[in-house]
């Protein structure tokens, strides 16, 4: 059985452990009671819970793929790295973890923009600022760094930031916007698919330097 990394940092609050096989995994996910029990009165405590959920959800949605990935090496998905030759056997566990991660904030932000339509009455957003989401994915908020198993991303900030924010851009591009699942309906999937893909397009507008707008899209 092996155990997933769940993405918010320091979160005690959800385990998930996945088994099975390529084709065939299964996870179990655990939730505190605490977390429940706090979530049953509306409020802030009952949004958090959604947004939690929604996490979980994520992952598991996405679980098959994120275990398939790190077995691959990078001259198998050399379309993913923007320096495939120094890109080792460890660089797609580092890729997973960046997509699962980003899949899960993002789609947090879509469920917090469902209960705040509910709450005020007015149309959820659509789509955040694609820069502003493309800043939250060079780093969101409270996260010094990705995880970076072998140096492979320490080594392209070395050579320019912009590097750097190139093989993120493309991460988002290529295995988010080309493999993430985040709703049931494949029609409305595709939709959010193609957010990811359009962020790439924006930042090499840019020349992948880094936006300084306001952090957008991720939760």
């Amino acid at each position: 059985m092996a155990k997933m990394q769940e993405q918010e940092s320091g979160n005690a609050n959800v385990s998930i452990s996945a088994f099975g096989s390529a084709g065939a995994w299964k996870a179990v996910g655990i939730v505190r009671t605490a977390a429940i029990n706090n979530g049953v009165a509306p409020g802030t405590s009952r949004n958090y819970l959604a947004v939690l959920l929604a996490s979980v959800i994520s992952d598991y949605q996405n679980l098959s793929y994120a275990e398939d990935l790190p077995t691959h090496t990078p001259a198998q998905d050399p379309g993913f790295y923007i320096d495939v030759a120094h890109a080792t056997p460890a660089t797609p566990t580092s890729a997973t973890a960046f997509a699962v991660a980003m899949a899960s904030f993002h789609l947090r932000w879509r469920v917090q923009q469902d209960i705040l339509a509910q709450a005020t009455g007015t149309a959820a957003k659509a789509d955040p600022e694609s820069l502003g989401f493309f800043r939250y994915a060079l780093a969101p908020p409270g996260q010094s760094a990705w995880q970076d198993n072998d140096g492979y991303l320490a080594g392209l900030k070395a050579q320019s930031v912009a590097k750097y924010n190139e093989q993120i851009a493309l991460w988002l591009q290529q295995i988010v916007g080309g493999h993430g699942i985040f709703h049931a309906d494949s029609a409305k999937n595709e939709v959010v698919r193609q957010f990811f893909k359009d962020v790439y397009d924006y930042a090499k507008a840019t020349g992948f330097q880094t936006p300084t707008v306001q952090f957008d899209g991720g939760a």
